[in-house]
C-alpha cells in the first residue's frame, strides 16, 4: 500500500524531479519536502471530491438543529468530516436507474430527498434523515491504486507551478489526472473500486 510519501515522491517522479523524501510530517527540511507538506491535503481532498470513491463513502444518521428556514421542514448538522455530500437516500424510491456518465460508462445512483447545504447546515424535508457523504479519508493504506495515482498527477500539477515554474508542465500533469479520473469511470463499469460516478459542473464544462 502506498503511504503519503510514496504519492509525494511518485508526484516529484512525474517532474523528473530526484523523489527522495523521506518525511512531510514534519517536513524533512528539503525545499520539496516543504512543498508537498503544503499541497498534498489538498490535492488528496481535491481528488476525493471529484469521484464517489467506494472507500470514502459514509453513511450516517444526521443529527437534527433547531431550524428557522421556512423552505425546509428540517435542518440538521454537517457532520465534521464531510467533504461532499452525496445523496439523503430514500429506500422507498431505490436507484434513479442508469445514465450516462463520462464517456460511454453507464452508472447508477441512489435517489436522494431534495436537500441545501449552506454553511455547516444541511436542510432537507426529509424526517430522520440520513445522509451519504464522502469523507476525509487520511489512512493511505485505504486508497485504491486509481486513487493513488490521481493524487499524485494532481500534486505533480501543483508542484509544477512551484518547483519547475514551467505552464506547459502543470497543464500535461493536471490532464494526466484528468485521464485517470476517466480510467476510475471505467473502474464504475467493471464494478471495482469506485460506486457512483461523480464528475463536479466545472470539470463537465471543459
Amino acid at each position: 500500500m502506498a503511504s503519503e510519501i510514496d504519492i509525494c515522491n511518485l508526484a516529484l517522479a512525474h517532474l523528473g524531479e530526484i523523489p527522495n523524501i523521506s518525511s512531510i510530517n514534519p517536513p524533512e527540511g528539503s525545499a520539496h519536502a516543504e512543498k508537498c507538506a503544503r499541497f498534498y491535503p489538498i490535492a488528496r481532498d481535491a481528488a476525493l471530491e471529484m469521484r464517489n470513491w467506494s472507500f470514502a463513502l459514509k453513511r450516517v444518521q444526521l443529527a437534527e438543529k433547531e431550524n428557522t428556514n421556512r423552505r425546509w421542514a428540517f435542518r440538521y448538522q454537517r457532520p465534521s468530516d464531510c467533504i461532499r455530500p452525496v445523496a439523503i437516500p430514500t429506500p422507498d424510491l431505490g436507484y434513479a436507474g442508469v445514465f450516462r456518465g463520462d464517456g460511454d460508462v453507464l452508472v447508477r445512483e441512489l435517489n436522494s430527498a431534495d436537500f441545501t447545504v449552506e454553511q455547516d447546515s444541511i436542510f432537507t424535508d426529509a424526517a430522520q434523515a440520513e445522509l451519504q457523504y464522502l469523507f476525509r479519508v487520511t489512512d493511505t493504506t485505504k486508497f485504491p491504486p486509481l486513487f493513488v495515482n490521481a493524487v499524485a498527477w494532481l500534486l505533480a500539477s501543483y508542484l509544477a507551478g512551484a518547483i519547475t515554474r514551467d505552464m506547459d508542465i502543470k497543464q500535461w500533469a493536471y490532464q494526466m489526472f484528468e485521464r485517470e479520473l476517466g480510467l476510475s469511470a471505467q473502474s464504475v463499469a467493471n464494478g471495482s473500486q469506485t460506486t457512483n460516478q461523480y464528475t463536479a459542473s466545472w470539470i463537465r464544462s471543459r
